[in-house]
């Protein structure tokens, strides 16, 4: 068997078209070139109807019972002897041949061998109903589907990664499944080309009447779809037309790197018995769902992928290593690997990388990545960056780069990493993230640590975006960030193109900032809520050049200027708490705030900026639909919404359930107890059957039923949380015991 090149899933579709979900593929293994590669193997459900080798040399009579016998419609054909079988290929210009036959179900799969030389247009027809009529797929120089009526033939999809397309070179061959469905009132067209275990690459629904009213009762073809004429460099080998849809089958492979391993080889199998000696031998061999193992050691070499080494939805590819973090190596640039996880390793760079993505330590540019629990250090660029749809970075620790991340594209999710010590390399500024595109997600990151005097000139955003590139930003999401030690917590410009809109900043601290909290200029409809400013040197929030946006619900804490917009710019601020501990500020400048009243964090010092019980801040606050803090915690928990990144939860909450001479008893900890603690139970009522207080209680415990007491009296009940004898935590309720228990029944209103 051939090794097949491999492409990547197109995803482009033109108008009037919508794409339907892939059927992927499951697997089945065909060994060669000394190591285990995955194939595509026809399952044997569907029925043969029609079957072609050409081996008897005759194109235009049908060998058999089952045989198919072809027309020249245009051009000229022939049957040569190719690659040591005789192929049906057709000339080079304009050249078209179709089948005789006439296929009687609506419903029908193509497998072939195609082979093109160069590129040439080479085509496979599929719903041949005559010159005029017909669709195609594009093996060669012309990629995608396209369908022609009466003579006007349109493109339907472009094939833009060229999934199907054979690469330009001598004698390229494939293995090709083409999948036709006229379900009476749409046409569907999947193509597929094996070798990356993703069963149909590209596919279409054309829902235009007039094609599923024509295509029925059709034949199938090639053609030569232009270039100067000639002898063939298209060639058709082993066709096969089966009832319904083939579905292939692919089962995910292990693979092991191990440079440590006495008999670790790229000659080898990638077995745990035999590994691989290199991490890029792995990423040549990868098809849809694989995994890789890499061993200990370090690796001196940074990964790229071949044209095609994708994964799919639920064939996810991963290169994992094992320990987490044991292997240390240049990175990866992902270009062409679609649905790719990289977890556990440690990713720094080397002066003998130069390429324009080398000093980044992941460049992503493919969709669908996921970049988990790397430690990424020393980098003269971006530690992760590129451009993707459903990229996932998530907990992974960044440490003294140039930049911490770059994101860009749609729909990324970007969660729980920690972005520590940016050093400026002469590689410009020094930022936690940038960002660009639409619908991210940013949230649980740790931006911390930058010292000034190692950023030179650099200038150190917490998040930073702008429009002179060309780039926009539209519905981003930053939720429960926290930033210290930065110039501007955000700064965000929209002056070139005015396309920058809908950011949402919620539940985040910025602390310890050199210059603003946020300098917003240009961009509309930037929602800042629930957050907190410390020790801001400037401003804390500055609309500007037209800037619009809401302030509601945040802490301002020796914050400057605070919040305010000017030059055009425009902000609705209210239900602040506004607040330094040198001076005093304007109280008729934030008429709807609390100025001037000490929001009573935990611990300022120490940057922990819970709210205390007795804070002002608590139940403040308006419903700005934010339904979580920071930590998560549900908002509200008492009458209103609390002021600031976190929801004040009590340390010890204690409820009461009355019952017939008895009260239930539970309990919440919102805190970590220590293992030696025990809980007191005490009450103050007439004597029941445990005599108060009970103590002793193990630290796990979360309920208890107090029996034997009295109805109709009020009992105070009070819990406490011991280490030794010593009371850490108290909660106390008031509970009457009663026989009376009322059920209240639902009430059904007739309608008037």
């Amino acid at each position: 068997m051939k090794t097949q090149r491999l492409f990547i899933l197109a995803r482009l579709m033109l108008s009037g078209l919508f794409w339907v979900p892939p059927v992927y593929s499951t697997t089945v293994y065909d060994t060669h070139g000394g190591s285990v590669q995955p194939a595509h193997v026809q399952m044997p459900a569907q029925t043969l109807i029609y079957q072609d080798d050409f081996d008897d040399g005759d194109f235009m009579n049908a060998d058999g019972a089952n045989g198919l016998a072809w027309s020249v419609i245009a051009g000229n054909a022939s049957v040569d002897s190719v690659d040591g079988s005789l192929q049906l290929g057709v000339d080079r210009g304009y050249s078209l041949i179709a089948t005789t036959q006439r296929i009687a179900g609506d419903e029908y799969t193509l497998r072939f061998a195609g082979r093109i030389t160069w590129s040439t247009p080479g085509r496979i027809v599929v719903l041949y109903k005559d010159e005029n009529n017909y669709y195609s797929v594009g093996l060669g120089a012309q990629p995608g589907i396209y369908r022609k009526i009466n003579g006007v033939e349109i493109q339907l999809h472009e094939d833009p990664e060229s999934l199907i397309r054979l690469p330009h070179g001598s004698d390229e061959t494939g293995v090709f499944k083409v999948y036709v469905h006229n379900t009476g009132q749409s046409i569907i067209v999947k193509a597929d080309k094996a070798g990356d275990g993703v069963d149909y690459d590209i596919e279409i629904l054309d829902t235009d009447p007039a094609a599923a009213a024509m295509f029925t009762q059709t034949g199938i073809g090639m053609q030569s779809a232009g270039g100067q004429p000639g002898s063939p460099w298209f060639y058709l080998d082993n066709v096969a037309i089966y009832d319904g849809l083939v579905v292939d089958t692919y089962e995910p492979v292990t693979y092991y790197v191990d440079q440590n391993h006495p008999q670790a080889s790229d000659d080898n199998p990638g077995m745990e018995s035999l590994p691989w000696l290199t991490v890029q031998k792995a990423a040549d061999s990868v098809r849809a769902g694989d995994t890789v193992i890499v061993k200990p050691g370090t690796y001196n070499e940074r990964i790229t992928f071949a044209n095609g080494t994708r994964g799919a939805p639920g064939q996810v590819i991963t290169f994992k290593a094992q320990p987490r973090r044991s292997v240390t190596m240049w990175g990866f640039y992902t270009q062409y690997a679609h649905y790719l996880r990289i977890e556990g390793f440690s990713i720094t760079t080397d002066p003998s990388l130069t390429g324009w993505t080398e000093q980044d330590g992941v460049f992503i540019s493919s969709d669908h990545v996921e970049v988990v629990d790397n430690y990424l250090y020393d980098l003269e660029g971006t530690a992760i960056a590129g451009t993707s749809v459903g990229a996932i970075v998530a907990d992974n620790h960044i440490y003294h780069s140039q930049m911490g991340l770059a994101i860009s594209g749609s729909d990324w999710l970007v969660e729980g990493n920690e972005v520590e010590r940016l050093f400026d390399y002469g590689g410009g500024d020094c930022d936690y993230a940038r960002f660009f595109g639409d619908s991210h997600v940013i949230r649980g990151n740790f931006f911390h640590g930058t010292l000034f005097n190692e950023i030179g000139d650099a200038h150190v955003d917490c998040f930073q975006t702008f429009d002179n590139n060309g780039e926009f930003a539209h519905h981003v999401t930053f939720d429960g960030n926290v930033c210290y030690d930065f110039h501007q917590g955000f700064m965000g410009e929209a002056a070139y193109y005015g396309d920058i809109s809908d950011l949402v900043f919620r539940n985040n601290i910025f602390a310890h900032g050199g210059a603003w909290g946020m300098s917003v200029h240009q961009i509309q409809n930037v929602t800042v809520v629930h957050n907190v400013f410390a020790d801001i040197q400037y401003h804390g929030i500055g609309f500007r050049d037209g800037a619009t946006g809401v302030v509601r619900n945040n802490i301002f804490y020796n914050a400057g200027s605070n919040y305010w917009a000017s030059d055009g710019g425009s902000v609705e601020g209210s239900h602040n708490i506004l607040y330094t501990t040198e001076g005093l500020i304007r109280p008729e400048d934030f008429p709807d705030d609390l100025v001037n009243v000490d929001p009573l964090f935990a611990d300022p010092a120490a940057d922990d900026y819970h709210i205390r019980a007795d804070s002002p801040a608590i139940d403040a606050g308006m419903n700005m639909g934010v339904t979580t803090d920071l930590e998560g915690t549900p908002r509200p928990q008492g009458g209103g919404y609390d002021i600031g990144a976190y929801e004040f939860t009590p340390a010890l909450e204690l409820w009461g359930m009355p019952s017939n001479q008895a009260i239930h008893l539970a309990w919440r900890v919102n805190l970590t107890l220590p293992v030696t603690a025990t809980w007191t139970i005490s009450y103050a009522g007439p004597p029941g059957d445990q005599p108060s207080p009970i103590t002793g209680l193990p630290v796990p415990t979360r309920a208890f039923t107090l029996t034997g007491l009295a109805n109709y009296v009020p009992y105070t009940v009070t819990l406490k949380a011991m280490l030794d004898s010593t009371p850490f935590l108290t909660d106390t309720v008031t509970v009457m015991p009663t026989d009376i228990i009322l059920y209240l029944p639902a009430v059904i209103k007739d309608p008037l």
